[in-house]
């Protein structure tokens, strides 16, 4: 098994993590190392050896990332958010495509909704993550911030040095270079209850950090605004379609999902142009 660095982002806290207990345990700072990036006010440092509890209170979970990412002393790291419970297998799923696979610099894992599975949840983790459930016609085209591993030379001190930097700069430059594939063995259950009015506003500030961090961090606005309007339509009109014909022929299927779809993508380009417009003044806060 390759050592690896789990790094868990936990702006509501290190209680809130999904992690188990068998992780936990097996977090010897050797063959894993469990980094903690805890955004939480009222925080007791936990740190042992093989346990990094990182206290960050307040701060953005871009911000926890990006320090979670820092930290991990492992060759590779695997990052994944506090809602998301890995699935048995996980570790051993990355470790086999690395072995089987050492071009690869960055490579997802899929997502299942095992547990959130009210309608809006359902649509909630549909939209964004639709290409990593395993019923998928479609190959991801990059890696999700929910479940991915990265080698950790890959990273970028420079990019890192932002918030916003990994998603906007890493994540696009490695999978430009073909250093990226998809690893569908290793699973997260992706635990995220919502009502319709949070589904909505969780994906209009993500999508708001997300076209704040394009102003900020991209050299020419450009074509910025050129791609995030052209993303807000497709969002609001296409991906709602692509995703029902994705869902065709399982029992995932049903007509009442479409519009919930197409109001998250409403929010999302609503949001991503709303970011681009008013820059990274505003701040970068992930409703979670």
């Amino acid at each position: 098994m390759i050592a690896f660095s789990l790094v868990v982002t936990a702006p509501k806290g290190i209680s809130k993590c999904l992690i188990s207990d068998t992780l936990v345990s097996e977090a010897d700072g050797a063959a894993l190392e469990l980094v903690i990036a805890d955004g939480s006010e009222d925080i007791v440092d936990i740190s042992r050896p093989g346990l990094q509890h990182i206290r960050l209170p307040g701060r953005a979970v871009f911000t926890l990332r990006r320090t979670g990412l820092s930290h991990a002393s492992n060759d590779w790291i695997v990052l994944l958010e506090d809602h998301c419970k890995p699935m048995p297998g996980l570790l051993a799923a990355f470790s086999n495509a690395i072995r089987n696979y050492p071009a690869v610099d960055l490579f997802s894992g899929a997502i299942e909704n095992k547990t959130s599975t009210s309608p809006w949840s359902w649509a909630n983790v549909l939209y964004t993550g639709h290409r990593f459930f395993s019923f998928s016609h479609r190959r991801p085209r990059t890696a999700s911030i929910s479940n991915l591993a990265i080698r950790r030379s890959a990273l970028c001190d420079s990019e890192l040095a932002h918030d916003g930097g990994f998603e906007v700069l890493t994540l696009p430059r490695l999978t430009r270079s073909g250093r990226y594939m998809h690893c569908a063995g290793a699973v997260v259950d992706h635990v995220q209850p919502r009502t319709w009015s949070k589904g909505c506003a969780t994906h209009f500030h993500n999508a708001r950090c997300h076209g704040a961090f394009q102003r900020a961090l991209r050299d020419k606005l450009g074509r910025a605004w050129l791609v995030e309007s052209v993303w807000a339509f497709y969002g609001i009109t296409v991906r709602p379609l692509r995703i029902m014909l994705d869902l065709r022929a399982t029992e995932h299927f049903k007509l009442s999902t479409l519009p919930k779809l197409v109001l998250l993508g409403l929010a999302a380009g609503a949001g991503r142009l709303w970011g681009l417009l008013t820059g990274p003044g505003l701040s970068a806060q992930e409703l979670d």
